[in-house]
């Protein structure tokens, strides 16, 4: 995918491309790299994906938290690296591990601290 300059770009390309996965039983990762985003869609998917992000001045972004869009259910963690999300039915949020797998959601926002630095 490249570089990502800023923040809107990388939701851009983020939501774009879980949106062309179907609902259903399935996993997108995210892996996120002192601003470079890398999206990978599994068999399945989910509907969409928000991110915001931004490098934290090392090879690795934050995870601060995990909105479910439909219910509004905030999950808040702290996690490095990458995001893994298991998207069955029904679409309720139960909870993230210290890993960041998240089971039982359909419609979720990844948010990312935003530390500074070249995309600041």
């Amino acid at each position: 995918m490249g570089h990502i300059s800023d923040t809107e770009e990388l939701m851009r390309v983020l939501c774009g491309a879980a949106d062309t996965a179907a609902y259903g039983v399935g996993r997108v990762s995210l892996n996120i790299r002192s601003g470079e985003g890398f999206v990978r869609l599994y068999k399945g998917g989910i509907a969409r994906v928000k991110a915001v992000i931004s490098a934290s001045g090392g090879s690795r972004g934050e995870v601060i938290a995990m909105t479910d869009e439909i219910t509004g259910k905030l999950t808040a963690f702290s996690g490095e690296g990458v995001i893994k999300i298991s998207a069955p039915f029904p679409a309720v949020l139960e909870k993230a591990d210290k890993n960041g797998d998240v089971r039982f959601c359909r419609e979720i926002e990844v948010i990312y601290r935003y530390t500074g630095g070249e995309n600041q």
